[in-house]
């Protein structure tokens, strides 16, 4: 599977789940305990503790998309477990009357690179083996066989990244959620796996014509 094939795989759940979307209800606490509530979803791909940490319903939307689609694409299960590694500090919040903003340090894996490999590699052995299946069953099998090989493989030489993104939070009367996310905050998520700039202007965009 190819990063475009995956990048149009997550655009079709992210439809799919605009019907279903709704938001939960979020607890007490303080803005950097919404804030971390959220990081521990990207990390965990959580719908629940994305669900529960921000009052947009379309960040739910984009977030909990990607994170439900780990159960049916090869490759995205790979970037799930890339970000496993993600590790975050979150410094104290600056509060001002009802609204906050918190700013987290994160360190994660960044696959740029990884991808560029990944994409000449699975085009060149997919394309080998569709040429030499026997049959439509046998190519689908194979291609999908080189996507997880190729995937672990780039996971591993995925480079070490850091930096920092401030959290826009509002107190609620259900407690402290995060109002608006940051940019970037995707491209952590997915480790900087091409798509995810893409995904998150897709975000922004309809986030303006509200």
């Amino acid at each position: 599977m190819s990063f475009g094939n995956l990048t149009r795989s997550i655009c079709l759940l992210l439809l799919a789940t605009l019907l279903l979307c709704f938001l939960s209800a979020c607890g007490g606490g303080g803005p950097e305990e919404a804030v971390k509530a959220l990081c521990e979803g990207v990390k965990t791909w959580n719908a629940e503790k994305l669900t529960q940490s921000v009052t947009s319903a379309l960040d739910v939307l984009v977030y909990t998309s990607i994170a439900q689609s780990a159960e049916s694409e090869t490759a995205v299960k790979e970037l799930k477990n890339a970000a496993k590694k993600i590790s975050y500090s979150i410094d104290t919040p600056v509060i001002d009357g009802d609204s906050a903003t918190v700013d987290v340090h994160f360190k994660y894996t960044d696959l740029s690179e990884a991808a560029k490999e990944y994409e000449s590699k699975a085009y060149e052995e997919m394309l080998s083996a569709s040429l030499s299946a026997k049959n439509e069953t046998e190519a689908i099998k194979k291609a999908n066989e080189i996507a997880s090989r190729l995937m672990k493989d780039a996971v591993k030489k995925g480079v070490p990244a850091e930096v920092t993104l401030t959290f826009e939070c509002t107190k609620t009367d259900s407690g402290w959620k995060v109002s608006k996310l940051p940019d970037g905050l995707l491209e952590i998520m997915l480790s900087n796996w091409p798509g995810s700039d893409m995904l998150s202007s897709l975000g922004n965009y309809l986030q303006n014509q509200k």
